[in-house]
């Protein structure tokens, strides 16, 4: 077969297409007939002589490739000569033939041409990693993060009209759906409406609880915030172990569960978020539990 080579380190030039032996798939390796290979970055340094290949790899360039199966190596299932397919390489990717283990192959997704397919699997994940996952586009946390801060505003509207009471429970309820959504997610997006529809439920529960905890003691309700929040903290601190140990166990869709059922109990203690001597679900802003809009800013000082 013929291979793209490197002569010494240099500029294009240095490239050569050049008779070379042709690889033999080893157990577990599968053969390809290489269609196409793309460009990255560690190419051009392997070309520049700033890059090595990795112990055991192929000397020739290209870390992708798109083509057809040629032979199936010892003891490789899943996979049929002729069938198209792309692979991420550790090299060799500019030549006719290359051998990848076949737990790097991918098929060639439906509406994809075989020589775009040789994109794939480097420079198109690389560019999904960097933007869509490590970048934050179109993300999940995004979308919850959004979410919440409409749902704040949202929610103390709610409160002012119908009561802390009824929009704790509107928001067990939205927020207890959103787990279950996340939980049975078929795909990205509609996992992002359950995200969505957490940060509507959860925005409006936590200020409550902050807000309960201050009417409970008016006379110290800084002492019982600060307190409260010690609860918080503990909470983001055990709950995210918790929830991810359950995930490796037994399944992350499973683990979804345990915050739902804890959202889920807010239900038994909603009227606790409500002002004493009110209707139910009718505790309101402004009812006697605000302190005096006072500050001392020092000895001396004019009262503010």
């Amino acid at each position: 077969m013929k291979a793209i080579t490197i002569t010494e380190p240099g500029g294009p030039e240095v490239l050569t297409w050049t008779e070379v032996p042709d690889p033999v798939p080893g157990p577990g390796e599968v053969l390809i007939d290489v269609t196409a290979s793309a460009v990255n970055r560690a190419d051009l340094l392997q070309r520049q002589g700033f890059y090595d290949p990795p112990p055991g790899a192929s000397p020739y360039p290209g870390l992708e490739c798109s083509g057809h199966v040629a032979a199936l190596g010892e003891g490789v299932t899943g996979w049929k000569v002729g069938q198209p397919v792309c692979a991420l390489l550790s090299g060799g990717g500019y030549a006719e033939k290359v051998s990848v283990p076949a737990g790097q192959v991918l098929p060639v997704p439906d509406g994809v041409s075989v020589a775009d397919a040789a994109a794939l699997p480097e420079a198109t994940a690389t560019v999904w990693s960097n933007i869509f996952m490590g970048g934050g586009t179109a993300t999940s946390s995004n979308v919850y993060m959004v979410t919440t801060l409409l749902g704040r505003a949202v929610g103390d509207l709610g409160v002012r009209r119908f009561g802390a009471v009824t929009v704790v429970r509107c928001g067990s309820v939205l927020a207890g759906s959103g787990f279950a959504v996340v939980a049975l997610a078929p795909g990205a997006w509609v996992g992002m409406l359950g995200f969505t529809l957490l940060g509507l439920g959860l925005c409006v529960i936590v200020p409550q609880t902050f807000a309960a905890a201050g009417r409970a003691f008016p006379g110290a309700s800084d002492s019982a915030v600060a307190r409260l929040n010690v609860f918080n903290y503990v909470g983001f601190l055990v709950g995210s172990p918790l929830v991810g140990a359950v995930g490796e166990m037994w399944s992350y869709r499973g683990a979804m569960l345990i915050p739902m059922v804890l959202v889920l109990v807010t239900l038994r203690y909603a009227r606790s978020f409500g002002a004493e001597g009110r209707p139910r679900g009718r505790a309101r802003y402004r009812d006697g539990h605000e302190r005096p809009q006072v500050v001392d800013v020092g000895r001396g000082s004019n009262e503010v």
